[in-house]
């Protein structure tokens, strides 16, 4: 019997359908011995079994996004709702109650309870609702373990590892910079040495260097080799690494090893070259040996003679006597040492550059232990960590046949894993996952993997498609079963007939006959072709190919249509707004249903521009970046001025520098006022003054010295009110500085730049230069987001559409090369090295950055360089795949001018013919070979013979010219376009969603409110609760009240720890939880004691030991503690009213009566405590009505319990 099931789902195939079903199916059903389903249903379970409740909390759904997260527990709640509604007769009935009740045995009756009540359950506990990310869930497993780790138990998360990286290397250079002989010599001494290497290298190539310069090359290289300590392909070095950094001189007795091999090697080289152009005499040597002769290092490893001297030492064509001279025939004795330099110099040039690439790095590796403390030290300081220290902090504890305590101490018994988008998870996280999963099988509990590896494009991000493609299932050989491979399992339900035959047809040839370095066949497409359902099978639609016509050369021109550099690229961006409009105008679709697909976010800025230009209204994160807002350029222009006036000195020729320095940023800011001012007045102010005018007087002003003494007036009287935040700093300039209309017209850029401001300040602090550096090295600004109801065009990247689908996709760059040129660097094992530089000396892993020289030079990195390649193939094939299978209805694709040159044609008609699939061009043009080759002899695939003839239609047949090829017809939504008009948002940026990033604290991404409970509005004129004395987040009136506030929550949280009385007298729960709640409020764990004696107290006389209060605190499935309630928004339909969370204290089912009990630290009683446990048994006994209800406020310091009235 298979536990686990892997479901290769294609792109359309109802991946989210089938996890949502299996998560159902999970949470309904109860298995048997002998593997059968029975609903989890009173009338349906085996004799003597009772109805198991909260089957959600032992159910783990992984998704790959919080967007993603957030969809599928709105999709579960949904169809849960639908099956918990029995239909009327004739009426539509819910999408999955014929599988259930199929599945189940059950009736329709049976399963509508089944569901209600499941669903209530799982909105009465939603925080044990465990649907989230996989980063998520390791977050919350490093929450639980904070003690051990060493680590705070309230510390931010950070996405951004570039800063953290920057800020490091900046620490670092600064404190270099400023360290003494002794400094530089010791601790700092790796730094040191290699800093003197580059300054050698640079002085003997006549090259300037300056390690300070932030955008140089030198410090390029560093951010470059200190990002790789962060990827996970590291990992499994780090240790050893370190210890080898730990032995004395090792990274020096590593250069001195590569430098005298490399200068052996060259020795050996020449003394063999030299003897065999002894051995030459006078005779005539052949061309190619001539030249190997001539050249102790080879020009060029493209040159026919080196290609010659390759294939002589690695392709096993050796020389031989006869390949020397042209007429003369030598001896082998005379052709010994001639072919002994022959047949060896490519192999000595193979082991050179091997270790010349790797020179390179040496000097660096000391820089590993020095960026990594200081970085470490910036976590400590900061209380933040990055988002990948979970995986790889738990990492160390995983053991892999067992499954570490760390899980067990998170409190949750999760038995069934269903996780999603898998060819997205990198080999780390699975070997953390891996055990529980291992748990699950061996314990007999169902399992679902689901993914798809022909959409694996995230390897960026360390995704290992592998895992999905083989690996899992070849370690879990005899207990699952694979689904979605088979014809009949690979529906897709999203696109019409004709882009899933061309997808089929294309992407099939492609993967058969794609020329790719060492490999000839793409395994991940084996399932490509998909079976269209029978309600789609009249459901048409078009695909297009949009060919720009070659352009014809000057007659004296050459004809070699290779060399197309001068091509415009204008065309492209015309026929897509054209396509656009007659698909919004003549088509009837919205302009919401049209998206268009971009590589790169350069290019989704190409496409906002054409299309606001052409008057489209366009929806595009990149067009919603703050900074391309005015008076977001403003208020950075005028922190800049400000930095530039604190930073003048006392030194005359530094004053007088900077001073213009200072000059030319006011005149620029004033120029930015100008302009806007233009703008606003259409062309001349309300003065009547022309903008030329406004210039004018701004030039004046530059000529002769003066910065506008009204402006600097102004400047200077904010700088000197020294404010102490960059967010108060930029509130002050946007009162000062900015027109009113301006921040009222881009007030939500002007509200994410504070958002930005405040979480840069959170966790970088406030120096106003470290900010700048900052914001200069982003290569993409945060962004605003405005209504998903929005109308207009969405322009997003291909990377970002994965997942998503649109009724017109538009793909205008389709140009990228399948193997890019684009440098990539990684760790790899050093075993390659140890035929060259000797195992005591060599490191467990070298560094290298991979480029075409190691397969021209047949290095000993070449099969490294070789597979890379084959990556980088796979991510642009497989990029492709996700770009065409988005559209619904309609797919047109542009090919580029310049690979449209690059086509042949026929030379009678033009027409495009068939050419080779070769690796190095750009997709677009092997997209349009395919199409032109596949004709009705192309093979059907084994197991797809009959199915479908349209599969391997002669597609070439629907080029109508030699510019355009259409596949369909034109189409039209399925839909009233003026119906839907009616309640589309008109393109709104006026309300501005704040896109955090920070990791939620526990599975769920339910947010605590516990903590602010007392401080409900007091109607009355009594004291307010001590949290209402907080003057500032975080501030207090007096330390009185702020220690009462700490108590209050210390308390709160061990007391949701404790299950039964016994258990505030058993160390062994008692100590963990006090810790940890201390350590959560207070940041330490010094003091746990005093909250341990102090709870004890709590419990003494009159406490728990009261027979009618222990009922409160006894562990049954009818006690919960601190279990959250979703309360649905009131409207809906208002962005504002996102819902409620209500979290009491604990809730009892004794004797048949629901009793809410809430704890109160404060001595005194307020009424507002009472409306608090009203609203708690109001909504309660809404959900269950069945119940009588009481509520409870227990005073635990006064040993009071008072009973609170309701009236419902």
């Amino acid at each position: 019997m298979s536990h686990l099931t892997i479901y290769k789902a294609s792109a359309g195939s109802g991946k989210t359908y089938t996890l949502t079903l299996q998560y159902i199916t999970l949470l309904l059903g109860v298995k048997d011995a002998d593997g059968v389903y029975h609903l989890n249903h009173k009338e349906c379970l085996p004799q003597g079994e009772g109805v198991q409740r909260r089957r959600h909390r032992h159910i783990l759904a992984v998704t790959f996004t919080n967007k993603a997260t957030e969809e599928m527990k709105q999709r579960i709640l949904k169809e849960l709702q639908d099956l918990a509604d029995e239909p009327e007769v004739g009426a539509k009935d819910a999408a999955y109650a014929m599988v259930l009740t199929d599945l189940f045995g059950c009736t329709r009756r049976q399963l509508a309870e089944a569901a209600n009540d499941a669903m209530r359950q799982i909105i009465f506990d939603y925080s044990q609702f465990h649907v989230s990310t996989i980063d998520a869930f390791f977050q919350n497993v490093l929450r639980s373990m904070a003690f051990e780790f060493e680590r705070q138990g309230d510390y931010d998360i950070t996405m951004d590892s570039d800063a953290v990286i920057n800020f490091a290397i900046d620490g670092l250079l600064e404190e270099f910079n400023m360290a003494d002989a002794r400094q530089r010599n010791t601790e700092l001494r790796p730094l040191n040495d290699w800093i003197l290497r580059k300054m050698e290298e640079a002085v003997r190539e006549g090259r300037d260097f300056n390690i300070f310069q932030s955008k140089g090359t030198v410090r390029r290289d560093i951010v470059e080799f200190v990002h790789s300590f962060f990827d996970e392909g590291f990992v499994e070095y780090s240790k050893a690494m370190g210890e080898w950094l730990g032995r004395d001189d090792a990274i020096q007795n590593f250069k001195d090893a590569v430098d005298d091999k490399i200068k052996s090697l060259k020795a050996q080289l020449a003394m063999q070259m030299d003897a065999a152009r002894n051995a030459v005499g006078g005779r005539k040597l052949k061309g190619e040996i001539s030249n190997i002769l001539k050249n102790n290092e080879p020009s060029n490893p493209e040159t026919k003679y080196y290609k010659r001297a390759m294939a002589a030492v690695f392709e096993e064509m050796p020389f031989g006597p006869a390949d020397i001279f042209k007429d003369y025939t030598p001896t082998p004795a005379e052709a010994q040492p001639i072919l002994a330099a022959l047949n060896s110099y490519a192999k000595y040039w193979a082991d050179i550059k091997t270790l010349e690439m790797q020179r390179k790095y040496i000097g660096m590796y000391g820089l590993q232990k020095l960026v990594l403390d200081r970085v470490e030290q910036w976590r400590r300081d900061n209380n933040v960590l990055l988002l990948s220290d979970a995986a790889d902090l738990i990492s160390r504890f995983v053991s892999k046949d067992d499954v570490p305590f760390m899980y067990e101490r998170m409190g949750v018994d999760l038995r069934h894993f269903l996780i999603d988008e898998f060819q997205d998870t990198s080999r780390l996280q699975w070997n953390n996952f891996r055990p529980l999963l291992c748990n699950s099988l061996a314990s007999g509990f169902d399992n679902l993997i689901i993914g798809d590896e022909k959409q694996s494009i995230y390897r960026f991000r360390n995704s290992d498609s592998s895992l999905l493609q083989h690996e899992v299932a070849d370690e879990f050989s005899e207990d699952y079963q694979l689904k979605g491979v088979n014809p009949g399992e690979n529906t897709n339900h999203r696109s019409a007939v004709e882009i899933v035959r061309f997808n089929n047809t294309l992407f099939h040839y492609i993967a058969k006959y794609i020329e790719l370095p060492g490999k000839t066949h793409f395994d991940s497409f084996d399932n490509v072709i998909q079976d269209i359902p029978e309600r789609h099978r009249d459901l048409h639609g078009a695909v297009r190919i949009h060919i720009p016509p070659k352009k014809e050369k000057d007659a004296g021109a050459a004809t070699d249509v290779a060399d197309t550099n001068d091509v415009e690229d204008e065309s492209v961006e015309a026929a897509m707004i054209k396509s656009i409009r007659r698909q919004h105008d003549e088509g009837g679709y919205r302009w919401g249903d049209i998206a268009v697909l971009t590589d790169t976010n350069s290019q989704a800025s190409g496409c906002v521009a054409a299309l606001i230009d052409a008057g489209i209204p366009v929806m595009s994160a990149d067009a919603l970046e703050i900074d391309r807002a005015r008076s977001v350029v403003f208020v950075i222009g005028i922190i800049r001025l400000i930095a530039n006036l604190w930073n003048i000195t006392d030194k005359a020729t530094d004053k007088d520098q900077k001073t213009r320095r200072v000059r030319a940023s006011m005149m620029l800011c004033r120029f930015e006022l100008a302009l806007y001012r233009n703008d606003m007045n259409g062309g001349a102010d309300a003065d009547g003054d022309t903008f030329v005018k406004t210039i004018e007087e701004v030039m004046d002003d530059l000529a002769n010295g003066r910065m506008g003494d009204d402006f600097r007036e102004q400047l200077e009287h904010i700088v000197s009110l020294h404010p102490s935040t960059l967010m108060s700093l930029a509130d002050m300039i946007v009162a000062t500085f900015v027109p009113p209309e301006m921040a009222q017209r881009e007030k939500v850029y002007l509200s994410a730049l504070s958002d930005t401001l405040m979480d840069y300040s959170n966790l970088y602090g406030n120096d106003i230069y470290d900010f700048l550096n900052w914001w200069d090295r982003q290569s993409k600004h945060p962004t605003i987001k405005a209504s998903g109801d929005t109308d207009a065009v969405n322009v997003v990247t291909i990377h970002s559409a994965k997942g998503l689908q649109y009724p017109c996709v538009h793909l205008p760059y389709m140009d990228f090369e399948l193997i890019s040129i684009r440098s990539e660097s990684e760790w790899v094992t050093s075993k390659d090295l140890k035929d060259l530089i000797p195992g005591e000396v060599l490191p467990p892993a070298v560094f290298i950055s991979y480029s075409k020289a190691m397969d021209e030079y047949h290095t000993s990195f070449k099969d490294a360089y070789m597979k890379n390649c084959r990556a980088k193939a796979t991510d642009s094939i497989n990029k492709a795949y996700v770009a065409l299978t988005r559209p619904e209805r309609e797919l047109d694709i542009y090919i580029s001018p310049k690979s449209s040159q690059a086509l042949t044609r026929d030379k009678d008609t033009g027409a495009i013919t068939a050419d080779g699939l070769e690796a190095n061009k750009p997709f677009d043009v092997i997209l349009v070979n395919a199409v032109a080759a596949i004709d009705n002899n192309t093979p059907v695939p084994e197991g797809y013979e009959g199915r479908d003839p349209a599969v391997t239609e002669a597609l070439a047949e629907h080029f109508e010219s030699a510019t355009e090829y259409v596949y369909g017809v034109d189409t039209h939504p399925e839909y009233d376009k003026d119906e839907k008009d009616d309640t589309a948002d008109d393109l709104n940026y006026g309300t501005y969603i704040r896109d955090d990033t920070a990791i939620v604290t526990r599975v769920d991404a339910i947010t605590r409110i516990d903590d602010g409970e007392e401080g409900f509005d007091d109607e009355d004129d009594e004291p307010a609760p001590p949290e209402a004395h907080v003057l500032v987040d975080g501030i207090y009136e007096s330390e009185e009240i702020r220690q009462a506030a700490i108590r209050g929550k210390v308390l709160h949280e061990v007391f949701s720890g404790i299950r039964r009385p016994e258990d505030v007298d058993d160390d062994e729960v008692m100590i963990p939880l006090c810790r940890c709640a201390s350590a959560h409020y207070l940041r330490h764990t010094h003091n746990y004691k005093t909250y341990l004696d102090d709870l004890r107290a709590l419990f003494g006389d009159g406490g728990t030991n009261d027979a009618g209060l222990r009922r409160w605190f006894a562990e049954t499935d009818d006690s919960m503690e601190e279990q959250p309630i979703f309360v649905p928004p009131v409207h809906p339909e208002d962005e504002d009213d996102i819902g409620r969370l209500l979290r009491p204290d604990r809730v009892v089912i004794h004797e048949g009566v629901m009793e809410v009990v809430d704890f109160k630290f404060t001595t005194r009683e307020y009424p507002a405590h009472h409306r608090q446990v009203h609203e708690y048994c109001r909504i309660l006994h809404m959900i269950y009505p069945e119940y009588p209800i009481k509520g409870y406020l227990w005073y635990m310091d006064r040993h009071a319990v008072v009973s609170v009235q309701l009236d419902f």
